[in-house]
């Protein structure tokens, strides 16, 4: 080897390495662009790798079912194993004090939500979550969805007890979902806590299913925000009636006298109030007003009105406290769930 060949060869070693430290640069680089916003993974080991638009799953993953979660707080996607995924939504959902076949029961009703927007499992993704290419939603808009570091700060000491429980209520419910007519119902809808009866979901959602009928409930009366009272003064009320009415004509002297409720529902909710000689929906109403509920009455108490509700949330499919009333009684899950969604069967599916 002589002095000159010695030279080239030492040169082009210096460069090769050169080039292998510049490539793992830009890659280090392009990862990290790539997850500073976008598809925030959760467990590197556990998730669907994306190839384009389509899931590419291993043979591993294929017995794990995912659910691609918009989070909104943080304007990311994670991609999370449905049963992680599940235990979030049950403890953001339903006090984990609650009876455990209740907790059964809301996570049937959670995960049965879930597969009806998993785009991959041919469900309609939110319109939300569809946005950033995503299944669902972590608001109110779908289903609540915390983390464990949420867990803690909520349960704090009772954090391992209370996730435990939750991790049972989905592990021993794992693949269970509520059919009509053999198929998974698209609609598991659930709230707070009814007035006595749940709702007829065409006066909430403007849309009939015959699962989401008006049936009794039982135990929701124990809920901390069963009974409510609103004060509104006499001028708001009618200020806030005329701006979003046009036309609307009120007069304070004789307010009391301009309201008239004229139907209520099935479940013994507002359905038509008169104000004025404007006509409107009692769901309308509650929204105008950020109600607990459409079942209310008012009464005039000077320069104010009083609105006194009874109930929490919308009250179509499954109460919550009525259901963990109906498991205080030794009702199963299963049970829970076909009273609440009339003429279903529980099903394990996967």
């Amino acid at each position: 080897m002589n002095k000159n060949n010695y030279k080239v060869n030492f040169f082009d070693i210096i460069i090769g390495v050169l080039s292998i430290v510049l490539f793992l640069f830009v890659t280090t680089l392009l990862v990290n662009i790539g997850t500073g916003k976008g598809v925030n993974m959760v467990d590197e080991s556990e998730l669907i790798k994306e190839k384009g638009n389509k899931y590419n799953i291993s043979e591993r993953e294929k017995t794990e079912v995912y659910i691609k979660v918009y989070i909104t707080e943080k304007d990311v996607v994670e991609v999370i194993p449905l049963g992680i995924y599940l235990k979030g939504v049950v403890a953001a959902e339903m006090p984990a004090e609650f009876n455990l076949e209740a907790l059964k029961a809301q996570s049937v009703a959670a995960r049965t939500y879930a597969l009806s927007h998993i785009k991959q499992y041919k469900g309609i993704p939110c319109i939300r979550a569809k946005e950033h290419e995503a299944d669902i939603c972590d608001s109110t808009h779908c289903q609540v969805y915390i983390g464990e570091s949420d867990m803690k700060n909520i349960w704090g000491e009772n954090y391992k007890k209370y996730h435990e429980k939750i991790s049972e209520a989905v592990k021993t419910t794992e693949g269970v979902v509520i059919t009509y007519n053999g198929e998974p119902i698209d609609s598991p809808y659930y709230f707070a806590a009814s007035s006595g009866f749940t709702e007829n979901s065409e006066e909430v959602f403007s849309e009939a299913r015959p699962y989401l009928t008006s049936v009794q409930s039982y135990g929701d009366s124990d809920a901390p925000k069963f009974s409510s009272t609103m004060k509104i003064n006499k001028i708001d009320f009618i200020k806030k009636i005329k701006d979003n009415y046009k036309g609307a004509t009120l007069y304070k002297n004789s307010l009391m006298d301009q309201i008239n409720i004229t139907q209520r529902t099935d479940a013994g909710n507002v359905k038509q109030i008169n104000i004025g000689n404007i006509s409107l929906k009692g769901t309308e109403f509650r929204k105008l007003f950020l109600l607990n509920s459409a079942d209310f009455i008012l009464s005039d108490e000077g320069e104010d009105l009083i609105v006194y509700c009874q109930g929490y949330g919308h009250e179509v499919g499954m109460s919550q406290w009525g259901a963990n009333g109906m498991a205080k009684i030794g009702k199963k899950f299963d049970q829970i769930l076909k009273h609440y969604y009339s003429g279903t069967e529980i099903r394990k599916i996967f």
